[in-house]
């Protein structure tokens, strides 16, 4: 095997200080800041992704009067929705009073808290057990005003309507109301 020369020995040196100065550049700077370049990455897809976000909700609107847009919405909502149970109580009565059905049973079966809450307010789901005899009309109607302009908001459950005999127009409804309750923070 021949001996290497004073040249050739100059550019293995040469070679290997370029190779080694090359490999701790990758090692000591290209890796890391890759590594900050992809958080910083991901980090600007979500402002972008929040900054759609607050455009769809403000609807493109400034965002000082989407807030204030929002802040009168939640105001209203706050009073349409009940805080305690004799709200709801009494609402449904008044309602079954004014289409002259009679109230058999009205049963609250206490609020189940929610785990989701509106900025500022706790909210909770009271199921009523509601039991009622009227003409089929003002049945009818009753259901109606629950969902359309029952000043709560409401779901009906487990509706069942029976007759109360061959020749009688009043019928019975059972029911279950789950009205949302919001109580202030």
């Amino acid at each position: 095997m021949r001996e290497l020369t004073q040249e050739q020995k100059k550019i293995i040196y040469i070679a290997s200080i370029v190779a080694g100065s090359l490999l701790a550049f990758i090692i000591f700077v290209y890796m890391p800041q890759s590594k900050k370049l992809g958080t910083i990455r991901r980090q600007l897809i979500e402002a972008d992704t929040q900054i759609a976000e607050i455009g769809r909700i403000t609807e493109g609107k400034d965002l000082n009067a989407a807030v204030k847009d929002l802040s009168a919405k939640l105001s209203v909502a706050s009073k349409i929705l009940p805080s305690d149970e004799s709200d709801v109580v009494t609402k449904l009565t008044d309602l079954a009073r004014r289409l002259k059905l009679q109230i058999n049973t009205l049963d609250p079966q206490g609020d189940i808290k929610s785990a989701q809450g509106v900025a500022g307010y706790d909210l909770s789901e009271l199921p009523v057990i509601l039991s009622l005899t009227g003409e089929f009309r003002a049945i009818g109607e009753f259901l109606d005003d629950l969902r359309t302009d029952f000043p709560a908001l409401v779901k009906v459950k487990n509706l069942a309507i029976q007759g109360n005999g061959e020749g009688r127009p009043a019928l019975s409804a059972s029911l279950e109301v789950s009205a949302i309750l919001a109580q202030e923070k």
